[in-house]
């Protein structure tokens, strides 16, 4: 059995794009990743000099509130420290990313209405991607709970729409007569407050990372420091180790309307990361 903590960036209206990270932890090894995202959160709040309710990636990478203060060097090795433990540890991580200039309404290639929201979009495209890693895996042992950071407009519709997703999703990962839908996913999406969950916020700073790669690489934006985005590329590249193959996400030549979609939508930059 296996844990997926999941998080997004780029939420604002004017961010270009939005992109969800997960974490995927097998459940034999969850008290010791939790133990390990403690001792970490512990080092950042030495450094922050008090305690910290979470650790959000934006701010922390990016210099804001508390975190002004604190000099560049000390901040990016708080975020570093995530990403190679992640690499250390072997956890895989996954990620799926919606080009909102990219997004109809109706959406593309036959997806239903729901998908026509980036982060419903985004959030169903997660759960395809675990559910076609950890199919045909034995003994249940790719039996996955999905635990989001809660979002207060969207939580119910992401549960519902993983509760009951569409027939239109089922040829991205093969289903077959006899299967039921998304029968790797646990009931369906869980929703948790980030600060209670602490491996959310390290999805929290994967989506973060891989979105400000795509708005240094696809879209031209500035950097934040001297130096971001070359920095940027050395994580997302720690990061791209740890996920699955492209055929997971996006499909070099999609063969269904629902891989056609996801491919439609994704930003150059991420699109072969992971081999």
């Amino acid at each position: 059995m296996k844990v997926c903590y999941i998080d997004e960036s780029g939420l604002q209206l004017a961010d270009p794009c939005l992109v969800m990270a997960g974490v995927l932890v097998d459940a034999t090894r969850l008290n010791k990743a939790r133990e390990d995202f403690s001792e970490i959160l512990g080092n950042a709040e030495a450094v922050f000099g008090e305690r910290l309710r979470e650790l959000k990636a934006s701010r922390l990478v990016g210099g804001h509130g508390g975190w002004r203060n604190i000099p560049l060097d000390d901040r990016r090795a708080i975020a570093e420290r995530l990403c190679t433990w992640v690499v250390q540890k072997k956890h895989a991580v996954v990620v799926a990313a919606i080009r909102k200039d990219a997004l109809a309404s109706p959406p593309q290639h036959g997806a239903p209405p729901v998908c026509a929201d980036p982060l419903l979009a985004a959030g169903l495209h997660l759960a395809l991607q675990v559910q076609r890693l950890t199919k045909g895996t034995p003994s249940n042992k790719g039996k996955t709970f999905l635990v989001f950071d809660e979002n207060k407009q969207k939580s119910d519709a992401m549960a519902e729409l993983l509760w009951e997703p569409p027939a239109w999703s089922d040829a991205f990962y093969g289903k077959s007569r006899k299967e039921s839908r998304l029968d790797q996913v646990i009931d369906s999406a869980l929703l948790v407050k980030s600060h209670h969950a602490g491996l959310v916020q390290v999805a929290d700073g994967f989506a973060y990372l891989f979105r400000r790669h795509v708005e240094l690489n696809d879209f031209g934006q500035r950097e934040e420091f001297i130096g971001e985005a070359t920095w940027v590329h050395q994580q997302v590249s720690l990061l791209a180790s740890r996920l699955p193959p492209r055929a997971h996400r996006w499909p070099a030549r999609p063969t269904n309307d629902c891989a056609r979609f996801y491919a439609s939508l994704a930003p150059a930059s991420l699109l072969t990361l992971g081999g």
